[in-house]
């Protein structure tokens, strides 16, 4: 890990994960960065970029906000873009789509907060229009991810929806023309490009928390997110 991005803890006790993770990163040298609106990273052959910080927890409505302070993060790669909104509920969900207005739509969205009926409002999904999403949920968690709710409205849209507590490892292969490829234990499947261009390819690999970007070569370059199959899922 090159570097730990975080929402603004300055207001906030840090305690539990949270402090442990600093703790961490701070014993292994890692810097860590306060998130900001519009701040970009170059990986591999695209860009991530942190398109909400969190929220307040005025706007987050509630006595416990933690959920509202994830990063809401966009992956962009030629024609391919990846959504990943964290634990984010309904009303950092209402100001991320106030804030960008027919400018969500991606070609993958993970799920937030693993697929919670708390989160993945309708008026999201339709802006962001993803082809496929993926929740990440452990198996027989605690907290019942992914909501029947969800579920349905993800069959309601149309929407390719699929679960690690199920699926197990799921990879999606994007190329930069906006073609993807998700493949798992079980079944491979090909998703078409929404608008052909460069032919550069980027590896997409929802499958843990930790995050590393190796970039094996030139044209050939990828994000691996772990997503652990435990009894958890909140």
């Amino acid at each position: 890990v090159q570097t730990l991005l975080t929402p603004d803890l300055s207001e906030t006790d840090v305690t539990g994960q949270t402090q442990r993770t600093l703790q961490t990163a701070q014993e292994c040298g890692v810097p860590v960065e306060t998130a900001y609106t519009g701040q970009q990273y170059t990986i591999g052959t695209g860009t991530l970029t942190v398109l909400l910080p969190g929220v307040d927890a005025d706007t987050a409505g509630s006595d416990d906000a933690t959920n509202d302070m994830s990063l809401c993060l966009r992956f962009e790669a030629g024609n391919f873009t990846f959504l990943d909104t964290g634990d984010a509920e309904r009303n950092e969900e209402a100001a991320l789509a106030e804030q960008y207005p027919f400018r969500l739509r991606s070609t993958v969205f993970k799920a937030g907060h693993h697929g919670s009926s708390t989160s993945n409002t309708q008026t999201l999904l339709w802006q962001v229009q993803p082809q496929l999403v993926v929740a990440s949920c452990g198996l027989n968690n605690d907290y019942g991810h992914p909501h029947r709710e969800v579920i349905q409205e993800m069959q309601d849209e149309g929407i390719d929806f699929y679960r690690t507590d199920l699926y197990g490892t799921v990879t999606v292969t994007a190329q930069a023309d906006g073609s993807c490829r998700r493949q798992n234990s079980r079944t491979k499947s090909w998703l078409p490009p929404r608008n052909p261009r460069q032919p550069d390819s980027v590896c997409l690999t929802p499958v843990s928390r930790q995050v590393s970007v190796p970039a094996r070569s030139k044209s050939f370059n990828w994000v691996e997110i772990e997503e652990s199959n435990k009894n958890t899922g909140g």
